[in-house]
């Protein structure tokens, strides 16, 4: 079963294809959807930071956060 976030981006797919893109309601839900969960998205942010400088953290994960370091990382480092 996919998840709500797979359902949005499919739909947000589609809407592009059909040249929807600009006024796409699945945008708008998407949009909801990560406002929502913006206090579990900083809270999972922070639980990967801490865990990829660990030496043994899987090589996936680290470059996975600092992927998302831009937006969730401290602007200083």
């Amino acid at each position: 079963m996919p998840s709500l976030f797979d359902e949005l981006s499919a739909r947000m797919e589609r809407d592009r294809k059909q040249g929807r893109s600009r006024n796409s309601m699945a945008k708008f839900d998407m949009t909801l959807f990560l406002y929502n969960a913006r206090d579990d998205l900083r809270e999972l942010w922070r639980a990967a930071d801490e865990a990829a400088r660990e030496t043994a953290a899987p090589e996936p994960l680290k470059r996975a956060v600092e992927k998302l370091r831009p937006l969730f990382g401290d602007k200083s480092t």
